[in-house]
């Protein structure tokens, strides 16, 4: 896969850069589709391209948050007994994991995310397997996202020397956050959540803040978040990512009046808007845009599935949290590994999705979210979100031309940092 080189001189005007794209092969599929090794079944299921590794250590959690992709999948919802990983479950899991690490072919960085529910309620375990992996020759990246209400000093402090990456979870503003982000009184969130984003942003790691916009007011909201986080930050903190999915579509509680261009025309410019605070915007609204300056391994996938999977606190293996499929248990990763499915998501893959062919970003967009566009065992249809996975590629190339105008360095600022 070509790389695209940024901050060499201006780009091309618009319809050239798309032709030049198009001319890489970046955005849509050839015909004649060249081998490729992520579609083979034996490597496939022997966990040859796995490289990702995420673990449900909880599925508590002490918010009630209307948007929750996790808790709206009914199969979630256990009884309080079942809720929270043992430290052996964690263990065998990543003791399974590495040892699929040392014999994968997967050249890209290994990667462990830490989910839930809320994590940080099952914090003991959170620390046992920050020093399990730390010990190790090659430990890789290390995510955890949170609400933030039980996110200390200390805790950050503890994370941040470790290298662990923290993605705290704010919908904006008091006004908006408060309407989707409660907890399970009714009560509002926000300034619990603000007191764990003040101690992370203390930390030298950078701060990730994960935004989910669910109406036009979100983002209307947004320039008043990127001035909230430029307040509370530190002079010398790292630059803050604003992590942003926009759940149209995937949930109920979405209520969007403007079309798919004008949303994305305006997440562009605050995109923009963003950068002059030293804030850069990121997460899934931009990923087919940045995914066309990614490594080849990167490049053509929606998101790590097919790469990875869930452990839940019972041992069972998904694909997803945001699904109710089950590959199989810990007690026999080979098994699940060679399901049918692991294979399906495993070969979604840009240029290799039915119904994808010809679309104008087929290459880096990857066919969206594959658990919404699930239509059987064997097949993944497109996205829910086409329309606006186009959109929002075409106006963040336009916010990328307008800031190579404005000087040298602008245009690569957009491009990184990486998650």
């Amino acid at each position: 896969m070509t790389r695209v080189d940024v901050g060499q001189g201006r780009p091309p005007a618009f319809g050239a850069l798309l032709a030049l794209l198009h001319a890489r092969e970046l955005l849509t599929s050839s015909p004649a589709q060249a081998p490729d090794e992520r579609l083979d079944g034996a490597g496939i299921a022997s966990g040859a391209f796995v490289r990702q590794l995420s673990l449900m250590v909880t599925l508590a959690c002490n918010y009630a948050c209307r948007n929750c992709f996790v808790y709206s999948e009914p199969s979630n919802v256990v009884p309080p007994a079942h809720t929270l990983m043992p430290w052996a479950v964690a263990e065998n899991a990543l003791e399974q994991f590495v040892a699929l690490r040392e014999r994968a072919t997967a050249r890209a960085e290994t990667v462990v995310r830490i989910f839930g529910g809320e994590p940080f309620m099952n914090w003991s375990v959170i620390e046992r397997i920050v020093g399990w992996l730390r010990v190790r020759s090659n430990p890789g990246r290390i995510y955890v996202t949170t609400n933030g209400s039980l996110l200390t000093d200390s805790r950050a402090e503890f994370l941040g020397t470790n290298g662990v990456t923290v993605f705290v979870s704010l919908n904006g503003i008091r006004a908006i956050n408060d309407r989707v982000r409660i907890d399970h009184e009714g009560r509002s969130t926000f300034d619990r959540s603000v007191r764990g984003l003040i101690a992370q942003l203390a930390q030298a790691q950078r701060t990730h803040v994960s935004v989910t916009l669910a109406d036009d007011d979100s983002i209307d909201a947004l320039p008043g978040l990127i001035e909230l986080i430029d307040r509370l930050r530190p002079e010398s903190t790292r630059p803050v990512v604003l992590y942003l999915s926009l759940m149209k579509g995937l949930v109920s509680e979405t209520r969007f009046r403007a079309s798919e261009r004008t949303l994305a025309d305006r997440i562009a410019e605050l995109w923009l808007l963003a950068l002059t605070r030293n804030i850069y915007l990121g997460g899934r609204l931009f990923h087919a845009f940045r995914n066309v300056f990614a490594s080849a391994e990167a490049f053509d996938r929606w998101c790590e599935r097919g790469t990875g999977f869930v452990v839940y606190p019972s041992g069972e293996i998904r694909p997803c949290s945001g699904t109710a499929i089950v590959l199989g248990h810990l007690r026999d990763l080979p098994r699940a590994l060679a399901s049918e499915e692991f294979s399906a998501v495993s070969r979604r893959i840009g240029g290799q999705i039915p119904g994808c062919h010809g679309c104008a970003v087929e290459g880096p967009c990857g066919g969206s979210c594959a658990c919404s566009s699930r239509a059987g065992v064997r097949e993944y249809r497109p996205g829910i979100n086409c329309e606006f996975e186009r959109a929002m590629f075409e106006s963040a190339v336009k916010a990328f031309l307008t800031a190579s105008s404005k000087g040298p360095g602008i245009d690569a600022a957009l491009v990184g940092p990486a998650p």
